[in-house]
């Protein structure tokens, strides 16, 4: 299933084309100075499942990295990084991302790039915001949370709290989705910053400023979180003038 956000008729004065326009080469996806690593990437790594429940791996056919793309399960998310495409993902070809169930930081990925010259760096991370909801039905069945003849209200004796999705039990609508863990190492050492999913902007988000020495550099994002599954798409270091 994919998400179309917009459709755009096309003009009647567009002429048909017929053969073909032959490029010189590929357009480059970067500016000078900016190093992207997307989960398509050679850069992209990926952790193996460190514990599972042995009747969830089982059930689970044993995985513990998928290589093929699958529809996102919000209400069952997999131990193990899923690939899954969707529009609002970044990629040069495919438009994709891995996601997990969230947990404690036991799973991670990585991202790996290469600079070349020594600097002050802006550091982003990228989050393709689908605004997917779920519904959480509450303790309470709809049209049984309210007080009844004889009985107090459900849930528990007068003065109980009602139960989630309000008094009359009806479900509510929750983001999976509530703050992303990333790890940014430098010079310095590392930083630990968080992002949370509702105040962060679709598409590029800035995660820092950090001095970095031509070599190696690594992002490096858990699967920590509140919400309930996390995803993990791309990352760039951009040089500062």
């Amino acid at each position: 299933m994919f998400t179309i956000q917009e459709v755009k008729k096309e003009s009647a004065k567009q002429k048909p084309f017929e053969g073909e326009d032959i490029i010189q080469e590929i357009p480059s996806f970067t500016q000078p100075g900016e190093v992207v690593v997307d989960n398509e990437d050679p850069g992209f790594y990926r952790s193996a499942t460190s514990k599972m429940n042995p009747l969830r791996k089982i059930l689970s056919g044993n995985k513990e990295v998928a290589e093929t793309y699958q529809s996102m399960n919000l209400f069952v998310a997999p131990e193990y990084w899923q690939p899954v495409v969707q529009n609002t993902f970044y990629g040069r070809f495919v438009r994709s991302a891995v996601y997990t169930r969230a947990g404690t930081g036991d799973r991670y990925v990585t991202w790996k790039g290469i600079i070349k010259e020594p600097g002050y760096y802006d550091v982003y991370a990228y989050i393709g915001k689908a605004g997917a909801q779920i519904i959480m039905r509450g303790a309470g069945r709809p049209g049984q949370a309210g007080a009844q003849p004889g009985r107090p209200p459900a849930g528990g004796p007068p003065g109980t709290p009602p139960p989630p999705g309000g008094q009359s039990g009806e479900p509510t609508r929750q983001n999976p989705y509530k703050d992303f863990h990333f790890k940014v190492y430098h010079d310095d050492g590392m930083d630990e910053i968080t992002i949370d999913y509702e105040t962060a902007d679709p598409g590029w988000n800035k995660l820092g400023t950090f001095y970095l020495s031509p070599d190696t550099v690594k992002v490096e994002m858990t699967n920590q979180s509140e919400g309930r599954v996390v995803i993990a798409d791309a990352v760039k270091w951009v040089l500062k003038e």
